[in-house]
């Protein structure tokens, strides 16, 4: 019976081919059935009856024959598909079966709870409320629940698969090298790290690596089409330091590299403390959309600062730079420049960080008992603002 991988919508008609085989040494006649005894599906033939369909064939010795049923679906799911075939010297029989669909489209909604393990609890209850929309397929209605022993929930059994060959200009590049490095580290942590996963991340991350010098400035800053743009970006240079600090503890990284971006970065500080971009990014969400932003701008390099150098190394710059931050009045209006900045400053032990926890937690949109930040002009950048928060 050929049915496989056949899919339809309820009413829709399909045509269902059965092969009768012979292999007795002389030509049979032989009965092939087709049953609908649940009535899930209706028989488009006068001669058929409700709950089955008899048709009779003879198949020549050595030879293949071919019966038709063309059947309409009545219900949705997956329909069973039964047939039955039997001559005078054996008999034989096939199950397959057909996946009918309901009309419209399909439209799935998702909610998580996070269920506490501590073993002080006596016990956890988590209430999920489910809603359907009025106007709908009332039968096709359902419901299913998964339980994870993970955050990332059903993501993590296929979290290698994120693993890239990093491609593109010196943007793209940097996303995907990072990405490398994030699914590994939290492999790593969990210890399902296998060995050629870390094989083929290490390799990609070397590839990065290298095609990433190939958009560095002569001046040891980075942008998006190397020396075909005007200047190195600010932004990108950040973030390529913070990247391939990030990395060193799985590849070689050139020392010089790091220390020429990072001296481009304080050469890029003006008298205010501030930090001014020399080339706008073309992937504006690299920057959470808001590079533009002079605060944003100067959090962000500060933290790369921060990060990649020894304490006893830090320069006047880094002071001057918090200097600046500290000062700035749209902290208190702009909740993913106030993430930014106390990140900056807690990475740093920086004696103020305390007083910007509170003014951050302050900020936050309470939503029952959860705590978010959330960000009316991009979604992007209110999920950034709540890793920056959090962490």
């Amino acid at each position: 019976m050929n049915a496989d991988n056949t899919a339809l919508l309820v009413g829709e008609t399909v045509v269902i081919q059965s092969l009768v085989h012979n292999h007795f040494g002389k030509d049979v006649e032989a009965e092939v059935v087709m049953r609908n005894e649940e009535g899930e599906f209706q028989f488009l033939d006068p001669e058929a009856g409700d709950e089955k369909w008899v048709q009779l064939v003879i198949v020549p010795v050595d030879e293949i024959r071919s019966i038709f049923f063309k059947v309409s679906s009545l219900v949705f799911g997956n329909v069973e598909l039964a047939l039955k075939a039997r001559c005078e010297l054996a008999g034989d029989a096939v199950t397959q079966y057909l996946i009918v669909r309901p009309p419209g489209l399909k439209k799935v909604r998702n909610k998580a709870a996070l269920l506490s393990l501590n073993p002080d609890d006596v016990k956890t209850k988590v209430t999920l409320k489910t809603d359907f929309p009025e106007r709908r397929v009332r039968e096709a209605d359902f419901v299913t629940a998964s339980l994870m022993g993970d955050l990332l929930g059903p993501e993590l059994p296929n979290l290698q698969n994120l693993i890239q060959m990093p491609i593109g200009c010196g943007e793209q590049n940097m996303v995907r090298f990072v990405l490398n490095i994030v699914v590994l580290n939290y492999l790593a942590l969990r210890g399902s790290l296998s060995p050629e996963t870390k094989a083929k991340a290490l390799r990609f991350l070397e590839a990065g690596y290298q095609r990433q010098l190939t958009f560095a400035y002569p001046d040891g800053s980075f942008s998006a089409f190397g020396t075909r743009d005007e200047a190195g970006s600010t932004w990108l240079t950040a973030f390529v330091v913070r990247s391939l600090h990030a990395a060193r503890p799985y590849m070689q990284v050139e020392e010089r590299v790091i220390k020429a971006a990072v001296r481009v970065l304080a050469s890029r500080q003006i008298r205010d403390g501030s930090f001014v971009e020399r080339q706008e990014l073309v992937h504006r969400e690299l920057a959470g959309g808001v590079e533009g932003r002079a605060l944003a701008l100067s959090a962000y390099t500060l933290l790369a600062l921060v990060e990649t150098l020894k304490t006893k190394n830090r320069s006047g710059v880094i002071e001057k730079g918090f200097d600046y931050l500290l000062r700035g009045q749209s902290l208190q209006e702009d909740p993913y420049v106030l993430a930014l900045t106390t990140y900056a400053l807690s990475v740093a032990r920086h004696p103020r960080r305390q007083e910007f926890m509170k003014k951050l937690e302050a900020m936050a949109v309470m939503d029952g008992d959860k705590m978010h930040w959330g960000n009316e002009s991009s979604r992007a950048l209110g999920v950034e603002t709540d890793r920056k928060s959090v962490v």
